[in-house]
């Protein structure tokens, strides 16, 4: 008998099929990172990736170069994830132990609101991470991430007196 006589194989054909139009649609994103550990820590990210894909260094208190590229779905769904690997070095006559490689799995929150932008890695004290898809800057008054999380970037107040003044605008 023909497997394509088979019911049971042309329905299993078809959906898989209609599965596979289903996938997201992707795009490209740049990547940055973001280092909330203070000056005192010593801690510098040495380099980080996002799903294997490189992210730059970034000195305490600072932001690191964008670099290209990863790939994001162009729509936000509930459970999107990014593996994120790390390690720290410090500067040379730091003599306090490097702590080891890090590698950890963060939830990527909504970001269909505003649509997809550059993936922002937040790195904080305690091997905590956040990530940010965003196509604005973190001192943006519109920038999804609280004053407390922002820490020590701030929002930018003559931004945000022109956003309030011309309500019109978005970004």
């Amino acid at each position: 008998m023909s497997l394509w006589k088979n019911p049971l194989m042309i329905l299993l054909c078809a959906g898989t099929m209609a599965l596979a139009a289903c996938e997201d649609p992707m795009t490209i994103a740049s990547i940055t990172g973001y280092n909330h550990n203070t000056e005192a820590s010593g801690l510098y990210v040495q380099g980080f990736s996002v799903d294997d894909a490189a992210g730059s260094n970034a000195e305490p208190e600072a932001g690191a170069g964008a670099t290209c590229c990863v790939q994001i779905p162009k729509r936000w769904h509930p459970g999107l994830q990014a593996k994120v690997k790390w390690s720290y070095s410090r500067l040379a006559n730091d003599k306090r132990p490097i702590p080891p490689p890090r590698e950890a799995t963060v939830d990527i929150p909504d970001y269909n609101a505003r649509g997809p932008g550059s993936l922002q890695v937040h790195f904080y004290p305690g091997d905590k991470l956040k990530i940010v898809i965003s196509s604005l800057g973190i001192e943006h008054p519109y920038y999804p991430m609280s004053e407390t999380d922002k820490r020590p970037w701030q929002t930018s107040k003559e931004r945000l007196e022109y956003l309030r003044a011309n309500p019109e605008q978005k970004d």
